[in-house]
């Protein structure tokens, strides 16, 4: 169902394809900043995760550059504020720690935080993409990101039970 954006936002379709844009870019940005955030983490399986997640995060942005493709509009991309407030946030704490504890249970918190916005989205767009009904390779595409998105958070949900988490909580008690 091919209908044209406007320059404005006037219709559910125009919410679509800017929503569809915001995740574009902020996909695009993980795929850099997840290697920036692993580089700076010292615990192991966190690091193996960020770089897990990254890897996937390219995947999902090749499937929202399909949708692009499969309903004829421009993949250009939308910088939300809070994207930026989220990285922006993370790197101040990061260069304001000398405790390498600190910065990994930021990057973690971080990691949860952005899989949470990012479920958001992906549960909106499927939401506006029901009452469009665009296509079945669409609602397919965003529905594949939507869980591969619940299950890297429950991954990284389940390392707050690991007791090297729990052991820096300690160590920055003491």
């Amino acid at each position: 169902m091919k209908q044209s954006y406007k320059r404005g936002l006037e219709t559910i379709y125009d919410l679509f394809i800017h929503d569809l844009r915001s995740i574009l870019f902020l996909e695009q940005r993980l795929e850099d900043e997840l290697g920036d955030i692993a580089e700076d983490v010292s615990e192991e399986q966190l690091r193996e995760e960020m770089i897990n997640h990254r890897d996937q995060t390219s995947d999902h942005a090749q499937r929202l550059q399909q949708i692009f493709e499969e309903i004829d509009e421009t993949p250009q991309i939308h910088n939300r504020a809070y994207f930026r407030g989220i990285f922006q946030e993370f790197n101040q704490l990061k260069n304001n720690t000398q405790e390498s504890e600190i910065v990994d249970i930021t990057a973690f918190n971080t990691a949860i935080m952005i899989e949470r916005i990012e479920i958001t989205i992906y549960e909106g767009l499927l939401r506006l993409e029901e009452d469009l009904d665009i296509g079945d390779e669409t609602r397919n595409l965003l529905e594949k990101n939507r869980k591969e998105e619940e299950q890297a958070l429950k991954r990284f949900r389940g390392m707050s039970e690991n007791s090297w988490l729990n052991q820096m909580k300690k160590n920055l008690m003491s």
